[in-house]
């Protein structure tokens, strides 16, 4: 079974300048480890919270995916087929619906990864693919 793991067990991204607090359960990632993590996300978000830990993505997994509107079912299979390809794993998404994610800007997003799973809030389609694109680039340094 492929496996991937992505540095940093919650990763708090925003492309704006949200006031998300750090879990203070986790030990933050030394200065240097951080410093590579952020030179390899591009473009940089505007907030980044690492930690010193690892998430294992498995097939069959759910990723949670939350955004003002729902997303049309053709939206849904196109960030399923971005997953199988960035990942050569079948993911699940599931979409809820949350209006104060409009509050994030046009391409707005967070992200946040535990041992819960993965978490994405963003002010739709456009927002939730850019979040899947630094996803990608977080699990190629790990």
């Amino acid at each position: 079974m492929k496996k991937l793991f992505i540095k940093s067990c919650i990763v708090l991204l925003s492309v704006l300048a949200l006031g998300v607090s750090a879990n203070a359960e986790y030990k933050p990632m030394d200065v240097k480890s951080a410093e590579f993590v952020k030179s390899r996300m591009s473009p940089l978000p505007k907030k980044v919270e690492l930690f010193n830990e690892y998430y294992n993505l498995k097939s069959n997994e759910t990723i949670n995916v939350s955004t003002p509107t729902s997303l049309t079912d053709a939206q849904k299979t196109k960030l399923v087929d971005t997953l199988k390809l960035y990942f050569g794993l079948k993911i699940n998404l599931v979409n809820s619906v949350d209006e104060a994610n409009s509050q994030l800007g046009e391409e707005g997003y967070t992200i946040s990864i535990n041992a819960d799973g993965i978490k994405i809030a963003g002010n739709g389609f456009v927002a939730v693919r850019q979040a899947l694109k630094t996803v990608r680039q977080m699990s190629e340094v790990a």
